[in-house]
């Protein structure tokens, strides 16, 4: 989880200030590419869990749910707060970041 943060905060430096894109496009797109890979990740080392359809369900809702809110945060941080684009990523990690991981572990992952 720590190690998706990170990511999703060095490529939004990389994608907008070295290749000169949009920072909603850039979180947007570096955000569907994380999420990407997070069941697996999860499912093997985070939970240490097995792969089943309950689960992968589960993670889909809150993988749209997560989506759509760190999205809309993102906005929210950018455009009406007026937060710097690193500001704005740092505050969807630290608030958005540990729902999801809640949210996982008690909903997704959840011992059967």
């Amino acid at each position: 989880m720590i190690l998706s943060q990170v990511i999703i905060i060095v490529f939004m430096f990389l994608t907008v200030n070295l290749l000169g894109l949009n920072e909603k496009i850039s979180y947007a797109t570096i955000l569907t590419l994380i999420y990407a890979g997070a069941y697996l990740s999860y499912t093997k080392y985070v939970f240490k869990t097995d792969h089943s359809k309950k689960r992968l369900f589960r993670f889909i809702q809150i993988l749209i749910f997560s989506w759509f809110s760190n999205n809309g945060m993102f906005f929210v941080f950018t455009e009406i707060a007026h937060l710097h684009y690193i500001l704005a990523t740092i505050g969807n990690t630290l608030v958005l970041g540990s729902v999801r991981f809640l949210l996982n572990k008690y909903y997704v992952f959840e011992k059967e």
